[in-house]
């Protein structure tokens, strides 16, 4: 026998149903979000001391590869200088 709810007294969803308009809302604050992070590793690369340790990270990785020695002192790209 199976079981039926009397239609006055069905059990509440645990979760509802979100609206467009607040779907949009979070997707505009996701995007909004990985805007400002790739914002932020951009004006990071700029600076010298991450540039140098993206390099020491590429470096070890390819000595790794090549079996080879690869040394550098220090790196400072400037992409945007007039």
């Amino acid at each position: 026998m199976k079981f039926k709810y009397p239609t006055a007294e069905r059990p509440q969803r645990k979760y509802q149903a979100m609206s467009a308009g607040s779907m949009i809302k979070i997707a505009g604050k996701i995007a909004a979000s990985a805007a400002a992070l790739l914002f932020l590793l951009w004006i990071l690369l700029q600076t010298a001391p991450v540039q140098t340790f993206v390099a020491r990270q590429v470096t070890e990785a390819l000595e790794k590869s090549i079996d080879a020695d690869l040394n550098f002192s220090r790196i400072h790209l400037r992409p945007f200088s007039a």
